[in-house]
């Protein structure tokens, strides 16, 4: 499969130039995986608003757990209300590069469609570097010892 989304994706770059290698796009959206070649541009923004949306919601949920389950409770302890406000500006930065991508559905146009691929590769690539330090602030959360009256209070 992977073959044949590289070998459409070869055609369409050399009529739209400005899309990003292959393989790069493939190592960041696992576009490798897409099956309906047919409208190819829209099917790897799609993998690529996939992404956004999974990271969206993970930060979402740190910053405003909904239904209080217990490792959101715990993860939404784990930042200061300055890292919670720089981690919101991480999610608003993220969201509008969202919104611009939901909006090539509207507008349906592929030069358009290439260039925010394009784009996008370039955009992940520095901002999985400012999320990183947030994520791996929840795995030393979850490594340290945790507040035993606050769990217990949270548990009843």
């Amino acid at each position: 499969m992977c073959r044949m989304v590289k070998e459409a994706y070869d055609k369409i770059k050399k009529k739209y130039s400005v899309l990003p290698d292959y393989d790069e796009l493939n190592i960041e959206f696992e576009i490798g995986s897409i099956e309906n070649k047919e409208f190819l541009l829209r099917e790897i923004r799609r993998k690529i608003e996939e992404k956004f949306a999974l990271f969206m919601e993970r930060i979402a949920k740190t910053l405003q757990p909904e239904h209080i389950s217990i490792s959101e409770f715990y993860e939404f302890g784990c930042f200061t209300v300055d890292e919670k406000t720089k981690l919101f500006s991480l999610f608003r930065e993220l969201r509008l590069q969202y919104r611009k991508f939901m909006n090539l559905d509207l507008i349906l146009d592929y030069k358009k469609e290439a260039e925010a691929i394009n784009s996008a590769l370039k955009f992940w690539k520095s901002f999985r570097k400012k999320l990183l330090p947030f994520f791996e602030s929840l795995e030393q959360c979850w490594a340290k010892e945790y507040k035993e009256k606050e769990i217990l209070e949270y548990l009843g």
